[in-house]
């Protein structure tokens, strides 16, 4: 099935259908417009036109949306950047040197006073403050 772009006299709506004769009778039934209706194939800005495992019918604007985002475009046919990661936790400050500030006694040690996290990098605290406390 294809993703067409319906305007008539009622507004722009998205039908999808197997060709634009479908997506006119589609629309039609749904109550969107008479026989005058301009149907345009959904594409991407590098001419590609991609076919959707989806029920014939019209679609909002959002979920036409979500149907091209799925395969990894705007609905304007541009490629859609993914979002980017947010890391956890604060950033690592380490010195070029291998030393770390320990964030309760404020000391700078060599790392090998801080014990590894399973996940990557060091704890917060040296040794010596987590035995203390």
């Amino acid at each position: 099935m294809r993703l067409y772009h319906v305007s008539s006299e009622k507004g722009d709506r998205w039908a999808i259908g197997r060709n634009a004769n479908n997506a006119r009778e589609i629309a039609i039934k749904d109550g969107i417009g008479g026989h005058k209706i301009a149907r345009i194939v959904w594409r991407t800005t590098d001419d590609y036109i991609p076919d959707f495992d989806q029920d014939p019918g019209v679609i909002s604007e959002s979920q036409a949306a979500k149907l091209v985002n799925a395969i990894g475009y705007n609905l304007d046919g541009s490629r859609a950047e993914k979002p980017k990661k947010r890391k956890r936790g604060r950033p690592m400050k380490i010195s070029a040197d291998g030393r770390k500030v320990c964030l309760r006694c404020k000391e700078e040690k060599d790392i090998s006073c801080f014990a590894p996290r399973s996940c990557g990098g060091y704890q917060s605290y040296c040794r010596d403050c987590k035995k203390n406390h």
